[in-house]
């Protein structure tokens, strides 16, 4: 999608966070497609609270995303998410709502015309973030979430022990 979009919007920059053993591979595929020029490889960050703000839209183009906890964090920090509609994200993204779910797999068309729409709407990625902030404060609260798990582990207590018997 980034040579779509850097002949779009030609100040744009694509920042990479982690490193990994498919980095020397996107440095090559970044390269091959002429848009190395345009991406930040910054590594490994331990204080992610320092890179988030840096972002104006996050997105996560993942074949396969288990849960997708750093959409969670960047939606929390207020940045607009774009992610592919594969694994947990649908879970929690409404397309539309409070981030933007793509085709995943090669479609770079869908991926950077949603890139697109949102550089070219500054209210779109207002009304995406706040949904998203209210969001994740209301169904991630961390009190909520150790409720939630409290009860996993009671409910799977009182099951052990109805075998028990």
């Amino acid at each position: 999608a980034l040579p779509e979009l850097m002949r779009r919007f030609p100040d744009i920059t694509c920042l990479f966070v982690g490193d990994g053993p498919l980095l020397s591979f996107l440095k090559k595929r970044a390269a091959d497609n002429g848009v190395f020029d345009i991406c930040v490889f910054a590594g490994t960050h331990q204080r992610m609270d320092e890179i988030y703000p840096l972002m104006d839209i996050f997105v996560l183009p993942s074949l396969r995303e288990p849960f997708g906890l750093v959409l969670l964090e960047a939606m929390a920090c207020g940045i607009p998410v774009v992610a592919t509609d594969a694994g947990g994200p649908p879970d929690f993204i409404k397309s539309g709502k409070n981030g933007i779910l793509v085709p995943p797999a090669d479609d770079s068309g869908a991926l950077a015309a949603a890139v697109a729409e949102l550089i070219k709407s500054p209210a779109m990625r207002g009304e995406l973030s706040a949904s998203a902030r209210k969001m994740v404060a209301h169904e991630f609260d961390v009190s909520k979430t150790v409720s939630r798990i409290e009860g996993i582990y009671r409910s799977v207590a009182r099951a052990s022990r109805m075998e028990g018997k």
